[in-house]
């Protein structure tokens, strides 16, 4: 599924984009004019995490061609799901699990155009899934 539904002109309304949810239950949401949305440790990132596993600038969730992607920008790549991605970017397409250094863990879920969260494929289909929408 596409997030292509999706646009920026300037006059355009705020829009939930993606969902995201820590192990501790806390959430949030990121909004159209949030983009790009930047996670890291250092202290100028959108979501700034303090973990040593974390690179200073790790990650970051963007729109790439119409559609919600991550971008990795750290030293030694986020598992996502069970694909280890490394300075390459993948599209966010339905609900994904991010593991940062094997410590931090956080769910991103995508918001369909009628602001439904898209959740994962069945457990089977999830890693071919992930490897599907991976792009380099």
């Amino acid at each position: 599924m596409s997030n292509s539904w999706f646009s920026f002109g300037k006059d355009s309304p705020q829009v939930k984009l993606a969902k995201i949810e820590f192990d501790n239950g806390y959430a949030l949401n990121i909004m159209s004019d949030q983009l790009p949305f930047t996670i890291g440790r250092s202290k100028d990132r959108n979501l700034v995490v303090t973990s040593t596993f974390v690179s200073r600038r790790h990650c970051t969730i963007d729109a790439v061609r119409g559609e919600l992607h991550i971008i990795d920008e750290s030293q030694n790549g986020t598992f996502i799901d069970d694909h280890l991605l490394k300075h390459e970017s993948a599209a966010i397409a339905h609900r994904i699990h991010l593991l940062f250094g094997g410590e931090f863990m956080l769910a991103i879920s995508p918001y369909d155009e009628h602001g439904r969260l898209i959740e994962a494929p069945e457990p089977d289909d999830t890693a071919a899934a992930t490897r599907g929408n991976t792009h380099g």
